[in-house]
C-alpha cells in the first residue's frame, strides 16, 4: 500500500528507489516508510473526524429548527385557545348585559335580581315558615332580648341575621357564643322555652300569605313547608292557624331525623322535594325564604328562590336570589309559570 503511494506523491520530487538504496541503509528507508503511513493514517482520521463534526452539527442545527417549529405550534395553539376563551367570555358578557336589560324590573316593590328571571316555569313551591308565613321573627327578637338583657348582654341584630333559618340546638349554641352568656345552650333554650310556650300562641299570618296559598292550593300547584323549627315550637306557633296549615300536605321540620345538617345546608329542601309525590327536578321547585341562611340552602339544593327578608337586611347578605320582594303581597304568579291571581 505504502509504494502506489509513494510513488503517486513522491515520484516527481525524490529519486527512485535503486537511486535511493544506493545512497540510503535499509533501515532508514523502512522509518520514512512508516513516518508516511502514520501521516496519511492521521490525515484520514482528522477528515474522518472533520466530517463526523459537520455531520452532529446538522444534526443539532435540525433539532433546533424542530424545536422552533414545536414552539411555534405551540404558540398558534395558545393563541388559537386564547382566542376561543375570548369569544366565549365575548358570549358570556353580551348575554349577561342582555339578561341585565330584561331583567332589572323594579314593580310594586319587587326587583328581580337573578339572571335566571325570565319567566322560568316552576311547577312545586316550598315555603319556609319563620319570618315568611308567621310573624314570629319579631317575637324571637324580643324573647332573645329578654333572655340576654338578664345577662347584661345585648341581642343586637348582627347577631340575629347569624341565627335566621337555623334549627334550634344550633341556634342557641350559637347564640351563646356569640353574646358571651355565663351559660350553656341547653340553660339557655330552657329560658327561651319558657316564653316561646306564651308568646308563640299570639303568632300572626303576614301579609300576602293567605291570597297566595289558597291560590296555589285552587290551582292543584303541589306545596310544602320545610321550616328549622322543631316539633313542639312547631304546634305552638300554629295553634292560631291549625286549618290553614293543613292545606300543606308536607311539612318538613329541624327535628326530622331524615333532615342531617339545617339550614344553609341544603337537606331541609332535598328532603322536602322528596316527599312530592310526582318526584319533580329540583330546577322546578320555587323556595319562598326570608332568612340569608334559607337562601343559600334553596340555591345550594339547585331551587329557585323568592326572598321577603327584613327591610334591615343589607343586599351583601341577600344571596342572590331569584326575586327579592318587600312582601307576598307583591307577588306575581305567572311570572314564575303559575296561574295569575283572579282578578
Amino acid at each position: 500500500m505504502v509504494g502506489p503511494l509513494y510513488r503517486i506523491f513522491f515520484a516527481d520530487l525524490m529519486p527512485t528507489s535503486k537511486q535511493l538504496r544506493q545512497f540510503l541503509p535499509t533501515s532508514f528507508l523502512l522509518i520514512l516508510r512508516v513516518v508516511m503511513m502514520m501521516m496519511m493514517m492521521t490525515m484520514t482520521t482528522m477528515m474522518t473526524m472533520m466530517m463526523m463534526m459537520m455531520m452532529m452539527m446538522m444534526m443539532m442545527m435540525m433539532m433546533m429548527m424542530m424545536m422552533m417549529m414545536m414552539m411555534m405550534m405551540m404558540m398558534m395553539m395558545m393563541m388559537m385557545m386564547m382566542m376561543r376563551m375570548m369569544m366565549r367570555m365575548m358570549m358570556m358578557i353580551l348575554l349577561l348585559l342582555k339578561y341585565t336589560f330584561y331583567c332589572k324590573i323594579i314593580n310594586m316593590g319587587a326587583e328581580v335580581v337573578d339572571l335566571n328571571c325570565s319567566k322560568a316555569k316552576y311547577t312545586h313551591v316550598i315555603f319556609d315558615m319563620d319570618g315568611l308565613l308567621l310573624d314570629t321573627e319579631r317575637i324571637y327578637t324580643d324573647i332573645m332580648s329578654q333572655v340576654a338583657s338578664k345577662y347584661g348582654k345585648t341581642f343586637t341584630w348582627d347577631i340575629k341575621v347569624q341565627l335566621m333559618g337555623q334549627p334550634g340546638k344550633i341556634s342557641s349554641q350559637k347564640a351563646v357564643e356569640l353574646m358571651e352568656l355565663p351559660i350553656n345552650a341547653d340553660q339557655f333554650s330552657a329560658e327561651l322555652q319558657v316564653l316561646k310556650n306564651e308568646l308563640f300562641k299570639t303568632t300572626n299570618l303576614l301579609p300576602g300569605v293567605e291570597k297566595l296559598v289558597y291560590h296555589l292550593v285552587k290551582h292543584h300547584i303541589p306545596i310544602a313547608v320545610a321550616s328549622g323549627s322543631n316539633s313542639k315550637d312547631f304546634i305552638t306557633k300554629t295553634s292560631k292557624h291549625t286549618e290553614f296549615f293543613k292545606l300543606f300536605p308536607i311539612i318538613i321540620l329541624g327535628d326530622n331525623a331524615e333532615v342531617k345538617q339545617g339550614k344553609p345546608f341544603p337537606d331541609q329542601f332535598l328532603v322536602t322535594l322528596s316527599k312530592f309525590s310526582d318526584a319533580p327536578l329540583a330546577e322546578k321547585c320555587l323556595v319562598f325564604e326570608d332568612s340569608p341562611n334559607g337562601v343559600v340552602a334553596a340555591k345550594a339544593a339547585g331551587m329557585g328562590v323568592v326572598m321577603v327578608p327584613d327591610e334591615r337586611l343589607n343586599v351583601e347578605f341577600q344571596h342572590n336570589p331569584t326575586l327579592v320582594l318587600t312582601s307576598l303581597e307583591d307577588f306575581k304568579p305567572e311570572d314564575f309559570g303559575f296561574p295569575p291571581f283572579d282578578e
